[in-house]
Parts: C-alpha cells; structure tokens; sequence
C-alpha cells in the first residue's frame, strides 16, 4: 500500500524535507528530483545505474546509490518510488519496516501542483511533444513557467524547472491510472484508445480514468475532436474548446503543407483565419500536436504573433522523428512510436520525407502489449518499404508464453504486406540494418526501449561510409556489411563492416588515413584460400585489390611489377591466392621461385603514406613474418632469371607451375600447412594418412597435397576439427608442421 500525500504533507513540503527517490534515474523520477532539489529539499536517490543525467542532479545536490540493495539514508521523511518498482524491492521493504512514508511519483508531483496553475497534458500520443510546445510558448511569452516534461528537449534545456511564474505544465502519465488523482487548472486531452493493458482490463477502465481526471479540472479542457474517444469525453462539457484537422474542431488547420521537416498551416477559429504557422516539426500528428497547444495558449490570452514566433523557433523533442545522421545517400531518424497509431503516423512523416525506400527497425515494447496489441501492428507497417524486427524490449515484465518478436514479425509480413527480417542482438540487428540499407533509403527506428542505441551506432556507420564515398574514385566499389563468404575461396564468413574495391592507390591512401583517425581496422581480404572469417564478420574496412589496376603485370627488360591484387597463378606459383596477399601474411609465404626473385615491394603504410621496402629490407622482414603492421601491399616488383629478358622470364615462371587441378572450382582451403622448416608439404603430405578424413561439411582432398574441400553446409567448426586431426597426424608421424589457418573475425552473437 502507499501512503496518500496529505495536506499536513504539504505543510512538510513547505519546509526542507529529506527524501528518497527509488528509480531515479528514470524519465518520470529524475524530473522530479529536479524540483525538489530546485525548491532546497535535501534529496537521495538510487537506481541501477549511473546515467549523465544522474551526474547534472549531482551538481544540484542529489546523493546517489548505484543499485537497489538498500541504500536508503537514515532520517528519510519521504520515500518516492515510480510504477516500475515493484513491492517486493529492498528500499522499498526497507521504508516499511522503519515506519518511513512511501508515495507513487504522481502523488508528490500532484502535491507540487499545488501552489501553481497547473496544466496537464494527457493522452496517449503526443504529450511529450504538446507539453515541451506548451512550456515553450509561455517561456517565449516571458511567463517565467514551471514545467515537467517525461523527455529530452534540447529548447527547453533540462526536463523540468522551477519557474517564477504562476503556470506549471505537467505532461501527465495513465499508464498507472494516477493521472485521476490530479486536479487540473487547465487539461488537455489529445487522444485515448487502447493501450497499457498491463495495467487496464479494457477500454471501459480507461475511459473512467480518463473521465475522472477530467471530472476533476476547474478551466479549460482543450481537447482533440478528431478523436472519437477525446470527444466522446469531453464534447458535452460546458468549458471545453475543441480543435482538429477536420471540420469539427473549433481551432482547425486548413491549408496544410506537409514537408520532410517541417509543416506550415493556416490557423481558422470558427471559421475565422487568423494567420499562417510554420512548425519546424514533420507530420499531421505535430499539426494536432501544435493544435492544441495554440488554442490553449490563445485561449490563456497570449498573442498570436507570440504563439507563432515560439512555434516558428520550436526544435522538437528527442526520439521524436529526431534526424541522427542527414547525407547525400542515406537518411537516419530515431522515433519514439511503439503503438500502432503512433507507428503509422511517424510512418507517414517518414514517407512524406522524400526517400526512396523507408526502411523500419521496430522494437517491440512490453510482452503485454505485443500480445494485446497484435492486431492493430499487423497493419501499422504498410508504410513501410521493409521492416526488420528485434526482440521484445520487456521493461521489467515477465514474458508471455507464445508471445514473441517471430511471431510479430510474421504477422506484421501477413497484415502490412511488407518484406519482414528478424535479429535478436543489438551488433546483429545494426548490422542486417546496414546491409539492407540502398542509397537514398529513409532508415526509422521505431520503439521506446533501447532501440535508439541501434540507431546511433548506424548512423555514425552510414556518416563514415559517406565520407569514404566522397574520398574514394568513381570506379570504387564501397559497401556496408558485405558477406565475405561471396569473396572467398572457403565461401566462408560474415560481413565486412565496410568493405572497398579501391581503383587508385590514392584510394588505398584516403582509407588507410580515414581508418588512422577512427582507430578502426584495415584490413587486406585476397582470395581468402589460407583464412576463414567468423560468422559474426570483420569490423572495421576490408580492402581487396581485385581492382584492374591492381591486377596488372607489367614486363620490362630487366623486371616483372605486378600489382598487389595479382594472382599467383598468373606468376607461374602452384598454389593459389594474390602476391599482396601472400605477403602480408609474410614474405617466406611466397614459394622460393617467387620469393627469391623480390627486388622491392610498394606499400601504403597505417598512415597512408606510401613506403617502398628494398630486398635488404625485406630480408630482416622475413624472419619477423606478417607484413600486416606494416600496411598494404600494392604492388612488387620481380628481378629476372640471369640473362634472360623478363617477358622469357614470366614465361619460365609459368612453365615451372603445377598442373592445374581438375577440381580448382567449388569451396576449398589450400596452403595451410607447412613444415616447421619452412619447406613445402607436398611431399610429406601422403606419408601422414590425411587420405579419406572428413569432419560435416569439410574434407581433405584425396588429390591435392594441403587443400581442404569444402561443401555448402560447411562450417567453421568442421574446419577447426580437420586441422586438428591432420595435427595429430603429423605428431604421430613425428612430422614437425605449423598451421598458417588464419581465423578472423567476430563471434555471431558478439
């Protein structure tokens, strides 16, 4: 049970008072704990973890507890708790046990109301948005007011304040049903329908609620009459003021110009024009939004010229059709909506925007209202280019059994009749976002839990990739998330985070300088026959030199230059893979024919700088292996057979190649193995008995010295285990072997 705030609380209210606020780091609590510490009570609070908004309350005072184990501070008078905390928690067990007072965060913000003129905005869309409008405009007006808002409003600054003047905007909150304790100056009803059934049995119970709070309002209710809902409950009262996009508002918007982030309007009273408004804000929901807040303030007494000056300087609220990343090939916007009115609403602002395609991540907000609410998502995506679907964000409840984001993802597909994905981790989800973004696509993130932390990791990737786009050549390839196993001899790997075919070695300069400045890695991707790649892909750029200009072969009397993208084969070496590759992995990878022969190899350093390292430069590299800290290698330049002209010598070289194999086409890995030496393994190969071994989808090529065959249902693990077994092998046959397999890459579920 709580204890009901009373007038000889107020009268505690009146002096400094201790209190104790349990959650209060969450949206509805840490506003509060604002107030109180702006009005001088000595305050306390806790929550699960320290946030920067927690650090702003500590310079005003707060004294904070990481957890809920109990902290609360000897001598509380007070202890507030928000509806997330259950009975069962420890501070609140505590306060019980003391004898200390406990009250919801409604009922001491109500008690606040108390000394001002209170406006509540309520309703189940928009009140974050209508109440910031709302304080805004009487800010603007110089009517010095209190506010309370439950979101982040860069105009306003903080989420709640102080003011000296007589009026408090309060956005109210009916997920709980406290919203019928309050007893209103002023109220505004934007619209009710089914939601929070949770916490309601039906649609009866909210309407009483609903009915209740404002039973209890002594002025104006402004309210929405292109809700039926709103109408219903308010139409018959003597001092309530409609308005609305229809005809049946009293303040209504005719003329209306919806625009990518902005709307303008004419402003009509009772069919009266009264002047044009211009709102900084997208879509016809932030007309009604605006709608109200301006008929109220007209109805107040301000100005129209002020009303629409505020207006005109509004800049929205966070998570609110709010634009993370704006560029030439991809828009970004993070948005609140997790109901499916607001959902087919935002979408709509979303398509007005001009896009191509509007791509939609949705997460799914509480099993209850999934589960209460299915029918209304089924069709509240048809907007909606294409809609990826994550796990349902349960903000404390318990799950529902059968109740699950599979199942929503399928009957969204059914109801909206749009492409529907699924991913279950966050590092999944950005990364099935990046790759099904298009140049020109809208992406939107839709939903109220941590959904948003998706979105700005996706907008800082799409950022980065313009700017590589605008650094690159016309002729080079750059994509996001690319599937490295389309690249690769094994077929194996996830995606590359970026993945690049540079044209130019300026290109390979402006990558390697932009992946410097990131820290991010920057790696060179051959044909991939001597690596696998995990299934959770490679952060950072994957560069790969399949480019023309880094294929070519030039010969000249006296030297072979081939680019770093050249194929072995195409030099005469009996395996497969490109001279950059081969070398990165280390100078003593090349085959002796090969290796002998290097008089200088060109790199592009971490810097992207340009490096030339001569023969006796590499001859130290070579005992220290990889060149791979060193950058990447673009081009190497051969000396020729002693008196022979180089065009004679290219051809010896290719002579001196091993047959091709009948069986090169297809899925393999080759050249994994060698001998601790540094000798081949061909010859030692068939003494070993590697003949006929098989592990799922992998298996050693009965024809082919060191080559692993692959089939399509391979996987990593099936590889792992044939080294290994070819390992013990060679340990048996006292064969002394290294194993050159790099495995790269991020696990899946990381």
């Amino acid at each position: 049970m709580h204890a009901t705030l009373t007038r000889s609380w107020n009268g505690c209210l009146s002096r400094p008072a201790r209190i104790h606020l349990v959650g209060v780091a969450g949206a509805g609590v840490g506003p509060l704990a604002r107030l109180l510490l702006l009005l001088g009570h000595q305050v306390s609070g806790s929550d699960r973890r320290r946030t920067a908004a927690i650090e702003d309350l500590e310079e005003l005072g707060l004294r904070f507890s990481c957890g809920h184990d109990g902290g609360v501070p000897e001598g509380v008078d007070l202890l507030v708790y928000s509806s997330a905390v259950r009975e069962d928690n420890p501070e609140r067990k505590i306060a019980v046990a003391r004898g200390i007072p406990t009250a919801r965060r409604a009922d001491l913000l109500q008690e606040l109301c108390r000394t001002k003129k209170s406006i509540v905005v309520a309703g189940m869309h928009g009140k974050t948005t209508t109440t910031a409008l709302l304080a805004h405009i009487l800010r603007q007006s110089g009517w010095e007011p209190s506010y309370y808002v439950g979101g982040d409003v860069p105009v306003l600054g903080p989420s709640s304040d102080w003011g000296k003047g007589d009026y408090m905007v309060i956005e109210g909150d009916e997920s709980d049903g406290t919203l019928a304790s309050f007893q209103p100056t002023h109220a505004v009803l934007l619209n009710v329908e089914e939601e929070h059934l949770d916490f309601y049995p039906g649609m009866d119970a909210i309407l009483e609620v609903f009915a209740t709070f404002l039973n209890r309002c002594s002025g104006k209710i402004i309210y929405c009459a292109d809700d039926p809902y709103a109408s219903k409950l308010c139409a018959h009262r003597e001092n309530a003021v409609s308005y609305g996009l229809g005809s049946g508002g009293r303040y209504r918007a005719e003329s209306v110009k919806l625009k990518p982030f902005e709307s303008t309007f004419l402003l009509v009273d009772e069919g009266r024009p009264l002047g044009e408004i211009r709102l900084p804000l997208p879509g016809s929901q932030n007309v009604q939004n605006a709608l109200a807040g301006i008929a109220l303030s007209l109805e107040l007494g301000l100005p129209l010229g002020d009303i629409g000056a505020a207006m005109a300087g509004f800049r929205g609220v966070k998570r609110r059709f709010e634009v993370l990343f704006a560029g030439s090939s991809f828009l970004v916007v993070d948005d609140y909506a997790h109901h499916p009115t607001e959902i087919r609403a935002t979408l709509a602002a979303a398509r007005g925007a001009g896009r191509r395609r509007v791509v939609a991540l949705f997460q799914p907000h509480r099993y209850s209202r999934a589960h209460g609410l299915e029918k209304g998502f089924a069709t509240a995506f048809r907007g909606a280019d294409l809609v990826l679907v994550t796990e349902i964000y349960g903000a404390g409840e318990k799950p529902i059994e059968g109740v699950n984001s599979e199942r929503l993802a399928h009957t969204i597909a059914e109801g909206s009749g749009v492409e529907v994905l699924s991913a279950r981790t966050p590092s999944e989800t950005r990364r099935r976002a990046a790759a099904a973004l298009r140049p020109g696509d809208l992406f939107l993130a839709l939903g109220a839990g941590d959904v948003h932390r998706v979105a700005r990791a996706l907008a800082g990737q799409c950022s980065l990739y313009e700017e590589m786009r605008r650094s690159l050549s016309p002729s080079a390839i750059l994509a996001m998330e690319e599937p490295l196993g389309k690249h690769t001899s094994s077929g194996l790997g996830g995606p590359a985070e970026f993945w690049c075919e540079p044209a130019t070695r300026q290109d390979v300069c402006r990558l390697a300088k932009i992946a410097c400045r990131e820290k991010i890695s920057l790696n060179v991707v051959g044909m991939g026959t001597g690596s696998l790649v995990r299934e959770g892909g490679m952060r950072g750029i994957c560069l790969s030199l399949r480019h023309p200009s880094f294929c070519r072969v030039v010969v000249e009397d006296g030297r072979v230059e081939a680019g770093g993208g050249t194929s072995l084969s195409s030099l005469g070496a009996g395996v497969c893979g490109t001279v950059g590759g081969a070398l990165i992995r280390g100078v003593d990878r090349l085959e002796r024919r090969l290796a002998h022969r290097i008089e200088k190899i060109v790199l592009i350093d971490r810097e992207g700088e340009v490096r030339t390292l001569l023969r006796h430069d590499l001859q130290a590299l070579s005992k220290r292996g990889s060149l791979a800290h060193l950058g990447v290698v673009v081009g190497v330049s051969f000396r020729t057979a002693p008196g022979t002209k180089a065009a004679a010598s290219v051809a010896s070289m290719r002579s001196a190649r091993v047959e091709a194999d009948p069986e090169m086409t297809g899925r393999w890995l080759e050249g994994i193995f060698r001998t601790a030496e540094g000798g081949e393994i061909d010859d030692v190969w068939a003494e070993i008995g590697s003949e006929g071994i098989a592990v799922g989808g992998a298996s050693v090529n009965p024809r082919v010295p060191n080559r692993i065959q692959l089939r399509d249902e391979v996987k990593i693990a099936d590889v792992l285990a044939i080294v290994e077994i070819v390992r013990q092998l060679c340990r048996k046959r006292e064969v002394n072997v290294v194993c050159d397999l790099a495995v790269l890459g991020d696990e899946e579920n990381s």
